[in-house]
This record gives C-alpha cells, sequence and structure tokens, in this order.
C-alpha cells in the first residue's frame, strides 16, 4: 500500500528539490562573499554599486559589475553598454573630486571618451556645479564647455544615507536590498527547480498537465526557501557571527593549499589573477558565505517540521530524523560543491592550457569550476542525505510507516466485514491511495482517535463500490433446495458450469479486454462495466428460469408417460380378468 517513491513525512526535501536547494545555497554564499566588501572603510560604496546593478537589472537593463576586476581607472559597472564610474561620498564635490588625479580626469573608455559617474541623488546639483568647475579649470581633456558637466554626471537611484544603512543590518534599506537580492537567487533556483522536477515527471509517465503542475509547485517551493535564505544569510553576513565562522572556513582552507585555492578564487573572479595568502584569504571568505547559507537554509527547512512536531503531526523522533538527513544533505552539498570546484578548476585550467595556452587555461578554470561546483554539490548532497537516511532508517522507522500499517490492518477488517469481491478490493485500494496524503497521514497521527479516523476515512472510499451493489432479496428454502437440484442435475448431464461447450470469459478477462483492444480509460472502465454485471447477473436468471421450465417440461412428459403406461397396465389386466 505504501508508496516506496514518497515519504509523506520528509516535506523539506526530495530528489529534486534537492537540485534547487543546493544550487541555491551556492548563489546566497557568493552574494554573502561579495558582501563582504561592506566591512570595508568604504563599504558603503561597493553597497552602492550592488544597489545600482540590482535596481538596472528590476528595470530591464543590460547591467554588469566591472570594479571587482580592481583594474586601474577601470569603471564600477556597464549597463547598456556604457561605462559608469559610481562614487557616492559625504558630499557632491568630493564625489567629483574622486574622478581626479594631479588635476586630470581619470576615467576614459577605451574610445578616449570621459566615463560617466554615477553620484547619489541628493547630492547631484552640488556633484554638478563641482564638474562645471573642473571643466571651466580645463581638468577634463576634450570637454571645453562647462554646459557638458550634466553629460558626464549621472544622477543615482539612492541618496547617501540609504546607501550607508543598505552596508548595515537590521535597517529596512538593507531588507529591501536583501530582498531584491533573493528575487534574483530564487529565480534561479526556482527554474531548475521547475526544469529537473518536468523532466522527471515526464519520464515516470506523467502526462504533460501533471508534470507541470508538479514543476510549478517544486519551483516555488524551493524558491520560497531560496528567498529566506538569501535575506536572512545576507543580514547575518554583516554581523559579527561572520568572524567566527570565518574560523572553521580558514581551517579548511588551509587544508586545501595555496594552490587549490588560487584556481579556485580565480576561476570565480574577473580581473588580474591572486595567489597565495590573498587567494587563501578570498576563498575562506567564499566558504563562510556557502556555510551561513548552508546553516540558514538547514534551519529554514527544518523549520516546517519543527511546526508540524509543535502541533503533534509528527513524533520527535521523526523531526530528529528530517532534520540529520536535512543537515546531511545541506553539508554534503558544500563539501561537494568545495571538492567539485577545485577539480573542476584544476582539470578545466590544465586541459584549456593544453588546447589553447595561457588564454585557454584562465577560460577552462572558470568553465570547470562552475560545472565542477554544480555537479559536486548536487552528487554530494544527494549521496550524504540518501546514506544518512538509509542509516537513520534502521534505527528510527517513518511516523508514516506505522500509520500506513494500522491502515492497511483496518482496511482488512474492513473487506472481510464488508466481504468485498476482488474487484471492489481493487477499486478501493485505488480511492484510498489517492486519499492518504502527506496531511492526512499527519491528522491520523494526530488523532486521538486513530482507529475510528482511519476507519472514516476507508468507509470514505468503501461506500461508493457498496452503493453500487445489486440488492439481493430474501432466498427462501425451496430457491435453495431447486438450486442444489439443479447443480446436481448439471453434474450428471455435464451441463451448466460442467458443460464442455466453448467457456464465456469472466468478467476480469472482459475488464483487461477491453482495456488492450479499446481506447477506453481505467477510469471509465468500472461505469462501463455496470450494465455489464447487471446484463450477466439478468442472463443467470434468465438461464435459470429457462432450465427450472426445460425441467418442468420434462417432469410433466414423465409423469404422463408414467400415467400412460400404468393405464395401459391396468387396461391388459382388465382385458385378462374379462377374458377368464
Amino acid at each position: 500500500m505504501e508508496d516506496e517513491k514518497k515519504n509523506p513525512n520528509v516535506i523539506t526535501l526530495n530528489k529534486t528539490e534537492e537540485t534547487g536547494v543546493v544550487y541555491g545555497n551556492i548563489g546566497v554564499g557568493e552574494t554573502t562573499y561579495e558582501m563582504n566588501k561592506f566591512h570595508a572603510r568604504q563599504g558603503h560604496g561597493f553597497a552602492a554599486e550592488r544597489s545600482e546593478h540590482i535596481h538596472d537589472l528590476y528595470h530591464g537593463k543590460d547591467a554588469q559589475i566591472l570594479g571587482d576586476d580592481n583594474l586601474k581607472d577601470g569603471a564600477d559597472r556597464l549597463v547598456n553598454g556604457v561605462e559608469i564610474q559610481s562614487k557616492y561620498c559625504r558630499n557632491g564635490s568630493a564625489c567629483i573630486a574622486e574622478c581626479f588625479e594631479n588635476g586630470k580626469y581619470r576615467y576614459f573608455s577605451d574610445d578616449g571618451e570621459p566615463m560617466l559617474v554615477e553620484v547619489p541623488s541628493d547630492m547631484y546639483d552640488d556633484a554638478i556645479r563641482a564638474m562645471r568647475r573642473r571643466i571651466e579649470n580645463k581638468e577634463v581633456p576634450g570637454i571645453s564647455s562647462p554646459d557638458n558637466a550634466e553629460k558626464l554626471v549621472k544622477k543615482g537611484n539612492f541618496t547617501y544615507e540609504q546607501v550607508k544603512r543598505i552596508a548595515q543590518a537590521g535597517t529596512i534599506e538593507s531588507l529591501s536590498f536583501d530582498a531584491a537580492n533573493g528575487i534574483i537567487i530564487a529565480r534561479d533556483t526556482m527554474g531548475i527547480s521547475s526544469l529537473v522536477t518536468f523532466a522527471t515527471s515526464v519520464w515516470n509517465g506523467e502526462s504533460f498537465e501533471t508534470a507541470l503542475q508538479n514543476a510549478v509547485l517544486s519551483g516555488l517551493k524551493v524558491g520560497g526557501v531560496s528567498f529566506l535564505t538569501t535575506v536572512i544569510s545576507s543580514q547575518l553576513a554583516r554581523t559579527s557571527i561572520t568572524a567566527t565562522v570565518r574560523a572553521g572556513a580558514d581551517l579548511l582552507v588551509s587544508q586545501l593549499g595555496s594552490n587549490v585555492t588560487a584556481h579556485i578564487v580565480n576561476a570565480l573572479q574577473n580581473g588580474t589573477n591572486i595567489y597565495g595568502a590573498a587567494a587563501m584569504n578570498n576563498v575562506s571568505k567564499l566558504i563562510t558565505g556557502n556555510l551561513i547559507a548552508g546553516t540558514v537554509s538547514m534551519v529554514v527547512l527544518s523549520s516546517f517540521d519543527l511546526i508540524e512536531l509543535f502541533r503533534g503531526r509528527i513524533s520527535g523522533e521523526q523531526f530528529l530524523k528530517n532534520t540529520a538527513i536535512t543537515g546531511a544533505t545541506i553539508v554534503g552539498g558544500n563539501v561537494g560543491w568545495i571538492a567539485g570546484n577545485a577539480i573542476g578548476a584544476t582539470t578545466g585550467g590544465a586541459v584549456g592550457g593544453v588546447l589553447t595556452g595561457g588564454t585557454g587555461a584562465v577560460v577552462g578554470a572558470k568553465i570547470g569550476s562552475k560545472v565542477g561546483g554544480f555537479v559536486g554539490s548536487i552528487a554530494g548532497g544527494t549521496m550524504a542525505g540518501s546514506l544518512t537516511h538509509e542509516a537513520l532508517g534502521a534505527v528510527i522507522e517513518d511516523d508514516s510507516k506505522k500509520m500506513l500499517r494500522l491502515v492497511e490492518e483496518e482496511f482488512i477488517e474492513i473487506c472481510k466485514q464488508y466481504i468485498l469481491v476482488e474487484d471492489e478490493v481493487e477499486e478501493a485500494l485505488s480511492r484510498l491511495k489517492e486519499r492518504l496524503t502527506s496531511k492526512v497521514i499527519k491528522n491520523i497521527f494526530a488523532s486521538d482517535q486513530r482507529s475510528l479516523y482511519i476507519q472514516s476515512i476507508i468507509m470514505e472510499c468503501v461506500n461508493p463500490i457498496l452503493s453500487r451493489r445489486v440488492v439481493i432479496e430474501n432466498v427462501r428454502e425451496e430457491d435453495i433446495l431447486l438450486g442444489l437440484r439443479i447443480l446436481i442435475e448439471d453434474a450428471i448431464n455435464g451441463e451448466g458450469i460442467f458443460g464442455k461447450d466453448e467457456i464465456v470469459p469472466s468478467i476480469s478477462q472482459m475488464k483487461t479486454s477491453l482495456l488492450q483492444n479499446s481506447n477506453v480509460r481505467d477510469e471509465q472502465l468500472s461505469q462501463i462495466m455496470q450494465p455489464v454485471l447487471k446484463m450477466n447477473k439478468t442472463q443467470k436468471k434468465v438461464e435459470i428460469a429457462l432450465n427450472s421450465m426445460k425441467r418442468s417440461n420434462n417432469n410433466s412428459y414423465k409423469s404422463m408417460k408414467e400415467i400412460k403406461l400404468e393405464r395401459q397396465i391396468l387396461k391388459n389386466e382388465l382385458q385378462r380378468i374379462m377374458e377368464e
């Protein structure tokens, strides 16, 4: 009765949703890694870059972050092909001053045109005045008219105080920023989870509509977890908790070594490659972000089971088992990501270097790192979760198995009580399987009267079957004697069920034939077979009546023959007497 492909108690992760959750944690880890810069002396400046970048993405612009390459006098952002310098300082004049060195403008695109300078929205006017003065002083090569100041200065979408609060934990601005980031990550994880779920549903033989529904539900669930994980992890990344987690990450990085960490970090970042202590420092920050994201996602996923525990819908043992499996999956995914990233970056760099030289090595390392990290995280999470489930399964039995065992016992008793025949049992089982959802199983566990509750569920499935049964009238004693007589005579004469004529197909054979040789669907079969069953019963009654009439005629003929014979004997006797 139990469907081994589904465990009604494990509402946190299934085999396909593991893919989306672990993949989402990778994105969250990279996001918190980028936010490490928010702790720097000019952390609000990095917060401004990220905020403006997110704003542009939400408005459909082709936006990229370029400032992470640390290129001297390079652009911070690229929006629709336009290079931009983001300057968020204490006033507009200071923002413009940051763009000059030794009395000359320092930021130019490859075509020789000055880059745009993006400033806080509340300092735009002050920045325009400052840029006009600089142009008047001949400090911007190629620009002579002060009126062009407005072409060089771009008004940002945030104020100076807003970006400062974005860099802090617990503010409305930082929560809004993290929520916007979370939606982007959730979108990606929803896509991965929905795609995998849709594919597996189709491969399992489910219809297109069902597969689509499964995909949407899975995507929403995993996307929601990723959204919450992003917001909570990003807030924690702005606090002192990061330093505590960092200590463990440093220990892990020291075991990886400088060569492996260099491959990892250079595969993930743009710009000049870094090595040694700098590379190990960056990888430690990245692993810290992943550890925080993994811990938060485990808490988020386990919170569903915690609520069920408080409601009395699962046992304490089930809660511990679910939490352990979830934790193992998340940890396994993180370990797999680290290992896959390192192996992929090293292998990809080596292959790329052999094929095309130095440039190919860089590109190969980046591709290998992404692919290896993704595959490693999924493989590691799935393997760790499966092993933990098997190990704990030998010690802790799922609540669902206990409840289903009770359902089986009650079902057998009801089948005996109502004398259900084979077809009726199959139909009742089919209805019962659809009825026993995860919610119903938990309701059974939480019920104070489990036996009565289970009986009511089973009877909901059995009653429609009982209502279709033909009502049997009271059978008279003489009817039973007649049936016995007919049966004995059929056995003697080789007729009826003892006949050697062509065997009439059974009801089960008729049903199988309909399914195989026509377009009849399984769910239509019960409706179709009802008239057949009634016709079959009617035909039986007709046969019995005809046989009864036949036997009555035979009996009458026999009686008349006997009477004639007796009369003839009497005549003969009388004639003999007369002759004497």
